[in-house]
């Protein structure tokens, strides 16, 4: 796996692989991944403190959980920066351009559309 990371990030991988394995397959089990670490860890914590009252001491012992959580979000982030960044540079790794071209595309609709989606959430 940290080979193949090491020629994806230097460019030198097949646009469609890089596109549907790193991207596509990676990326959704990694979000699906992300997504069940904060809810269990970060965000039933943090729910169960909001509604029922509890107060600072059940927070301090639940910090482990919330490490956790927030370690799983900053690898899906770390994770969705290195499978973008790869995408652009075996772009052009590919028969047709018009692959390369829509690759990046496809690079700068998930930056727009994952900026809007953290800014709308908060």
């Amino acid at each position: 796996m940290k080979k193949y990371l090491k020629k994806c990030l230097n460019g030198e991988e097949k646009l469609w692989k890089v596109f549907w394995l790193l991207n596509f397959l990676g990326g959704f089990i990694v979000s699906l991944l992300v997504t069940l670490a904060v809810f269990q860890f970060l965000a039933t914590p943090i729910l169960e403190i909001t509604h029922n009252n509890k107060d600072l001491s059940f927070l301090l012992m639940h910090i482990p959980s919330i490490l956790l959580g927030v370690t799983g979000l900053l690898f899906g982030i770390w994770y969705e920066i290195v499978a973008l960044i790869s995408l652009w540079k075996c772009s052009w790794n590919c028969k047709h351009k018009i692959w390369g071209y829509l690759a990046r595309c496809f690079i700068f609709v998930s930056l727009i559309y994952g900026i809007f989606e953290s800014t709308v959430e908060i």
